[in-house]
C-alpha cells in the first residue's frame, strides 16, 4: 500500500459506532477534495472523548450534491436523522457523501501515543497522511 493513496478522516464516536457495526455506509461532509475520487483507504480517527485512530474503511465514490437531493437519495444510509442531517449542513445548497465499504476495526492508537510517536495531529475534517505517521500506522493498520 503506498501512502499518498491515504487519508485521515476525523469521525464523532458516535458515528464510528454506526460504520463499524454495519449500519451507516455514508459519511457526510461539507466538502472534499476534488482530486480524491474513488477506491481509496482512509484512515479512522475518533474525535473526543476517544481521541484515537481505531482502524481503516475504503472510499468507495465521492459525490457532491444538493443537500435535499443528498437526502432524499442517501439519507437512510447516513445513519442520521433528517434533523441532525439538515443541522450539519446548516443551511448549505450543497453537500458531499462518500460511500464507505469494508470497514475494519484495530487496535486503538492514542492521541498521546501518536503524538510521541509521529507528531500526529488529527485533522478537523480529513487529511493526507503523512510519510512519518504511515510508517508508524503500517504495523497497525495495513
Amino acid at each position: 500500500m503506498n501512502k499518498s493513496n491515504i487519508i485521515v478522516i476525523s469521525i464523532k464516536p458516535k458515528w464510528v459506532k454506526e460504520i463499524l457495526s454495519g449500519k451507516k455506509d455514508i459519511e457526510l461532509r461539507k466538502s472534499f477534495s476534488k482530486e480524491l475520487q474513488t477506491n481509496f483507504t482512509a484512515v479512522i480517527y475518533a474525535s473526543s472523548p476517544v481521541s484515537a485512530i481505531i482502524g481503516t474503511l475504503k472510499i468507495k465514490s465521492v459525490e457532491v450534491g444538493e443537500v435535499e437531493s443528498l437526502w432524499s437519495r442517501l439519507g437512510v444510509r447516513t445513519g442520521a436523522t433528517k434533523l441532525e442531517f439538515f443541522d450539519y449542513f446548516n443551511h448549505k445548497k450543497f453537500g458531499v457523501a462518500l460511500s464507505i465499504s469494508d470497514p475494519k476495526s484495530s487496535e486503538h492508537i492514542s492521541l498521546c501515543d501518536l503524538r510521541k510517536n509521529c507528531n500526529f495531529f488529527p485533522p478537523v475534517s480529513w487529511r493526507y497522511l503523512k510519510q512519518v505517521e504511515y510508517e508508524f500506522l503500517k504495523g497497525y493498520l495495513f
